[in-house]
């Protein structure tokens, strides 16, 4: 095309393709998109890669606000500062935002619980020292088949040197329990992979309730989780679609193409797109 234009331009011989660098051909996905691929691979494509997003309540950024004025709290923490009442009305102030709560009296009352869960845990937890890492960012590669990248809400440890990851959830943004302990064992690869070092614990703390479910971290569960990670980035690289029996809580249960009763694997290629 360019000839025409200037003749003086050479013709350069022609390339031979190449074999793509195996190193960046690799799938990169965030855990919060995983575990919809561990939910169903179906409702992964759908949301993934069709872009089909469920709607929104109007309680959306309560967690994530929240789970930004505790992060405040821990770096304070680390770095020796006292905690106050007067930092907690200023982290409310800073951190607490609801963009989508129109309604005046539900914004009141979900800025007044987080206030109250805000102090309550600060109170629970004034003597804590061990604060090792604060939304420590990580990124997990397994084989060549995929990256997971994720971000823990908080590392402690301990004057023993025991090392907990932390997770913290509110009765907003519950999650199974079997999602949640993937999520945390994932985190400790992240942690080991990260750091070299490997952590003993994981901990869900629900702020709602103060409970904390600590956990023994167990090699067989890790072994088990790399195993289902790996065989879910191959599957998601060829495109292979199948379906589980968490349909109950299904967002895209109405359009599923899934026949009643069957019993479809993961494995089962989707010939419904």
């Amino acid at each position: 095309l360019y000839r025409d234009y200037d003749p003086g331009i050479p013709i350069t011989c022609r390339m031979e393709p190449q074999k793509a660098d195996s190193s960046i051909d690799i799938t990169t996905i965030s855990f919060s998109d995983l575990k919809y691929y561990f939910q169903c691979p179906y409702g992964f494509k759908m949301r993934n890669i069709y872009g089909f997003n469920v709607g929104f309540n109007e309680r959306l950024g309560y967690g994530k606000s929240i789970h930004s004025a505790l992060a405040e709290v821990h770096r304070s923490i680390k770095d020796q500062e006292t905690i106050t009442e007067e930092m907690v009305r200023d982290l409310s102030e800073t951190h607490l935002h609801f963009p989508y709560a129109y309604d005046e009296n539900l914004r009141r009352d979900m800025g007044a619980k987080a206030k109250k869960m805000l102090s309550t845990y600060i109170e629970a937890k004034k003597d804590l020292k061990d604060v090792e890492y604060v939304e420590m960012d990580v990124a997990i590669k397994f084989s060549d088949e995929i990256l997971v990248l994720g971000r823990i809400d908080l590392v402690r440890k301990s004057d023993t040197g025991e090392i907990v990851i932390v997770d913290f959830k509110t009765n907003e943004d519950a999650q199974e329990e079997e999602i949640s302990q993937d999520q945390l064992l994932l985190y400790a690869l992240g942690y080991t992979y990260t750091t070299g070092k490997m952590a003993d614990f994981i901990e869900i703390y629900n702020l709602d309730s103060g409970v904390e479910d600590r956990r023994a971290i167990r090699l067989d569960l890790l072994i088990d989780l790399e195993k289902r990670v790996i065989e879910a980035g191959r599957n998601i690289r060829k495109g292979t679609v199948g379906f589980t029996d968490n349909c109950a809580k299904c967002d895209f249960r109405g359009i599923c193409p899934k026949p009643a009763n069957a019993d479809l694997k993961l494995t089962d290629h989707d010939d419904h797109s």
